[in-house]
């Protein structure tokens, strides 16, 4: 799968569902936010997305509103380190502990 259909991929789950993602933080997210996450990773297993995929580093919030809408860093650019990225590595890892 190509860029243009992983983000497109991403992008439709979030449209279809209207979901604005909460921010997750570095420590301690709370139940919500954590339900709010796995459901979209969820969807987005369903819809053919990989979790191991390494594009998942490289993705990016471009806008909020009226849902959550995702855009994919470039090669040439350091992966983001703002709470987005973190987050989203921290539930992928307690995602990959619970298949143990």
């Amino acid at each position: 799968m190509d860029d243009r259909l992983f983000l497109g991929r991403l992008n439709s789950i979030l449209e279809e569902s209207k979901v604005v993602l909460p921010t997750l933080e570095a420590q301690d997210p709370s139940t919500d936010t954590i339900a709010a996450w796995a459901s979209f990773l969820e969807s987005a297993v369903r819809g053919g997305i990989h979790l191991s995929d390494p594009r998942w580093s490289r993705l990016a919030v471009s806008s909020a509103e009226p849902h959550t809408v995702f855009e994919l860093q470039g090669e040439g650019h350091a992966p983001s380190r703002d709470d987005f990225a973190v987050g989203l590595q921290l539930l992928m890892g307690m995602l990959e502990d619970d298949r143990d």
